[in-house]
């Protein structure tokens, strides 16, 4: 058991904050999560939790739970824009642990339903820190000022805490956006529990069942930075830019509601080593984010959890176990942005002969190269 007298301050209440108090209270620890939004909600999308992740989730109990609100998937299929079949693996092969399609809001309401409420705090906005001998003190927007042990930074892509830590700076636009939303739509039979992502001529669409009669979908397109465009264009915008597309992915934005389509620019930032100083650290996108490629990316936050309450409950002073972390995550987490944006620049290529180049190169893929590339994913152990 870990250090009972130990208080942990975590700023953000998103994924990657609430699986860490989880961890951190089946430790033994004592633990105070900050959210600024008046309430814990995500925004109305998908997720994709892969075995790496699901794995964690079955660690903290919680995987009955996760089953009973999502869709297993058992394959991964890769097709071109005209609905030909490029690459189709089995995700549940070998792993324990299931891949599974579920809404943003119900991962975080399974999280949240462990944790007692008084250890939640919202509507709370994280200003700054400061570390004296001991301790390190959050101050926040409403004036209240939080003495604890240690601080993490789980405060999502724009991280007020890296900030501090860090300096300011922009994430990198990589060149195209994204669209997700969500449609109540009964797919084909043959797409039942099957993560199907097409591609195009720097387009790409992927659709992926939820369960309960929901489809989430996501789309992608090459564009210059600032070109979002404005919402009541976007579903026109998508009907344009898929006509022509195999079904069921012209239907599936038909069948989705204007307002609950989202955009935004697919950004990273450049993988660092120092995540924290002293009593301090990050975690999830606050250290690390990453495109959206691989779908790994609260995957990585629920693996960061695991291991940082694994560090925190050894027996050593605090700040070489928050270094010892940082060093424990870097390799994997580096390792995912890379070859995330690698999958992204590859999906998103535009150029007809790298096109026609790129569907024969996939096609012709071993299975046991695609089967090895896909285990350095998912076979992985927090």
């Amino acid at each position: 058991m870990g250090h009972v007298e130990e208080k942990i301050i975590i700023v953000g209440g998103g994924i990657g904050g609430l699986a860490t108090a989880i961890a951190l209270r089946q430790r033994g620890c004592e633990v105070a999560v900050f959210e600024q939004a008046p309430e814990l909600r995500e925004i109305g999308a998908g997720l994709s939790v892969w075995p790496n992740a699901t794995r964690v989730l079955s660690q903290f109990g919680l995987l009955p739970g996760v089953l009973n609100r999502s869709e297993v998937l058992e394959r991964l299929q890769l097709r071109t824009w005209k609905g030909k079949l490029l690459s189709d693996i089995k995700t549940v092969a070998d792993f324990e642990t299931p891949s599974v399609c579920m809404h943003r809001a119900d991962l975080l309401s399974i999280l949240k339903d462990q944790l007692p409420e008084s250890c939640i705090h919202l509507g709370e906005r994280f200003e700054n820190l400061e570390q004296h001998y001991g301790v390190v003190i959050a101050g926040f927007s409403s004036g209240r000022k939080v003495e604890g042990h240690a601080l993490i930074g789980a405060d999502g892509l724009n991280s007020t805490v890296r900030a501090q830590i860090l300096g300011p700076s922009k994430p990198i636009y990589r060149g195209y956006w994204a669209c997700r939303g969500i449609a109540h739509f009964t797919l084909p039979k043959e797409h039942s529990h099957t993560a199907i992502e097409t591609w195009g001529a720097g387009q790409r669409f992927g659709i992926e069942p939820m369960g309960r009669g929901r489809v989430f979908w996501y789309a992608t397109a090459n564009a210059p930075e600032g070109a979002l465009g404005d919402q009541t264009a976007w579903k026109d915008e998508l009907r344009e830019k898929f006509k022509g597309w195999y079904g069921p992915i012209p239907e599936v934005i038909e069948a989705t509601e204007r307002e609950a389509i989202l955009k935004h620019e697919i950004v990273d930032r450049r993988p660092v080593r120092r995540w924290g100083e002293g009593r301090v650290t990050l975690l999830g996108d606050a250290a690390h984010p990453t495109t959206p490629n691989l779908g790994q990316g609260a995957c990585m936050a629920i693996e960061d959890a695991l291991v940082l309450a694994q560090c925190l409950t050894r027996k050593r002073e605090i700040q070489s176990r928050l270094r010892e972390y940082e060093s424990l995550r870097f390799k994997r987490t580096e390792y995912i942005t890379r070859e995330s944006r690698r999958a992204g620049r590859i999906g998103q290529m535009e150029n007809g002969m790298a096109v026609a180049l790129r569907s024969v190169w996939l096609k012709t893929l071993p299975t046991f190269l695609v089967d090895k590339i896909h285990r350095s994913y998912y076979a992985f152990e927090a």
